[in-house]
């Protein structure tokens, strides 16, 4: 029996449109190719810090290493933002994730909770540089959950690991109970398109292997958005490469 294609932007924009509206995330498969997914983990291990075995996440690196603004900058993932944010976009933040074995997961989030964009201006595209499980960190969606908006939190009391980023379990969210967590498993090479609000999560790198992903934001051109202290998120002009 021949199995169905996956549902794509790229064949069925309309409908891969309307998933995502429902769930509040879309998985776009096979986006980037093996040979890009391996300069994109050659640039970050280049990057000074991992140089020197610092490898917690690599906040903003398209702003030293071409390759990842040419990565913020791709079509392929802006294209489908200019339809997530209802016009077209600028780049706001970039975070490449390295997830050595025993890397902790994050707590349950929505990450507009920290950029304060306004409702359907901001999504964020995470892009799998290796295939991503469960048991290598692995991330958890809670389908519907951006329909609830900004939810609830409490702090958390654990201490920061020098593999990832602070903010990943100073937090949970307080997800309703109506939307049941659904782990993904995501091919390398492939893209989850995230709303603002879309409460998620990651698991502990339990594997023998390295989690290498890529994670950038993009709100829709002049909306107004919170920097962050950490983040240091500012409007990226991605034609010309410079701050708006």
């Amino acid at each position: 029996m021949t199995m169905a294609k996956p549902l794509s932007f790229r064949d069925d924009a309309e409908r891969a449109f309307a998933a995502y509206r429902a769930d509040g995330y879309f998985l776009e498969r096979d986006l980037f190719s093996t040979a890009e997914c391996e300069a994109l983990i050659a640039a970050g291990l280049a990057l000074d810090p991992a140089r020197a075995g610092v490898v917690r996440p690599a906040m903003n690196p398209h702003r030293d290493e071409p390759r990842f603004f040419a990565a913020l900058a791709d079509r392929r993932l802006t294209a489908i933002m200019e339809r997530l944010c209802g016009g077209a976009v600028s780049g706001l933040q970039s975070e490449f994730f390295y997830g050595r074995p025993t890397t902790p997961g994050f707590a349950p989030h929505q990450d507009n909770f920290f950029v304060e964009a306004p409702d359907d201006a901001f999504a964020s595209a995470w892009l799998a540089l290796v295939d991503v499980s469960a048991e290598n960190g692995g991330l958890i969606l809670y389908p519907g959950s951006h329909r609830w908006g900004k939810l609830a939190t409490e702090a958390l009391e654990s201490a920061p690991s020098p593999y990832q980023d602070p903010n990943a379990a100073s937090r949970r969210a307080l997800v309703p109970a109506q939307c049941a967590p659904v782990d993904l498993e995501i091919p390398r090479g492939s893209v989850v398109f995230l709303h603002g609000w879309v409460a998620h999560a990651s698991h502990d790198n339990r594997s023998d292997g390295w989690r290498y992903a890529l994670l950038n934001t993009y709100l829709r051109k002049g909306a107004p958005f919170r920097p962050g202290n950490y983040a240091g998120r500012t409007e990226v002009d991605l034609a010309a490469g410079a701050a708006a």
